[in-house]
């Protein structure tokens, strides 16, 4: 029996460019909400959590969650508020690794151009492409650890990366555990992920520190620990290359901007 066809609900689209440094303050939407990133480097800080992405990354932000985007370097985004069912297109946050698929970018820029022209009825237009996006995005999701060039073995590899990076791991054990030598596990993983081992376990662990950053009682010894560092100075090494700034600034920012209740909210 074939499914219903489902068309998402569109909202409304955007695209911003904005410089480093000069973040989008606290607002949320009725719906859900997909954030591609054309164009440097951010974070969409919410309740619960940070998405962090470069370009070609899109963030899925849940309906109604309050999220700031904090812009690391100068960004370019497009953003896109629907309401899809969870069957469709599920609404939890995390980060879509698009790859800078073509078509994907065409949907953000068509729908964008849709909306800013004086063509009638562009919400029903955008519609169609919203309806092509999401099934493209799904399609990607669902590919991941199914696609030809991921062989069982390196996917199993990722799934133990991602059960255990806050344990001391190192890339030549996780390939022995592969049965594979530590350059071959690291051309495979290069060639499926489009970034390193060493990277992809960093990056897990600095999103779990950005958390552990907001518990003041925490030493930055005790949060490097918990995060699978080996060392603190490492740690705020690593911290300050991929965030522009050390752990210790880090938490004085949060600290500055107080409580997370005095958000700024945006109407759809």
């Amino acid at each position: 029996m074939n499914k219903k066809l489902e068309i998402p609900v569109f909202f409304h689209c955007g695209m911003k460019e904005a410089l480093k440094g000069k973040d989008i303050a606290w607002h949320h939407h009725a719906g859900c909400e997909i954030v591609y990133i054309k164009s440097g480097h951010c974070l969409n800080r919410m309740q619960g959590g940070i998405l962090d992405g470069g370009s070609g990354d899109l963030h899925v932000i849940p309906p109604g969650c309050s999220h700031e985007q904090i812009n690391l370097e100068n960004t370019v985004t497009y953003f896109i508020s629907f309401d899809a069912s969870e069957d469709f297109f599920s609404s939890k946050s995390r980060t879509i690794k698009t790859e800078m698929d073509k078509w994907i970018i065409h949907c953000f820029e068509s729908i964008c151009d849709l909306n800013s022209s004086l063509i009638q009825y562009p919400e029903e237009l955008s519609e169609g492409f919203l309806y092509t996006l999401l099934l493209r995005l799904n399609s990607l999701e669902n590919s991941l650890f199914t696609r030809k060039e991921i062989p069982p073995t390196l996917a199993e590899s990722i799934r133990y990366i991602d059960r255990n990076f806050m344990k001391p791991l190192s890339v030549s054990e996780i390939a022995v555990r592969a049965g594979m030598s530590r350059g071959h596990f690291n051309r495979l993983f290069m060639n499926a992920m489009k970034e390193s081992p060493l990277k992809y376990i960093n990056g897990l662990r600095l999103r779990l520190a950005i958390q552990l950053l907001k518990n003041q009682w925490l030493s930055l010894e005790e949060i490097a620990e918990k995060c699978g560092f080996s060392e603190a100075n490492y740690f705020s090494r690593i911290f300050k290359k991929t965030y522009g700034q050390s752990p210790a600034s880090y938490r004085k920012t949060l600290a500055q901007k107080g409580s997370e209740e005095n958000f700024y909210y945006s109407k759809d």
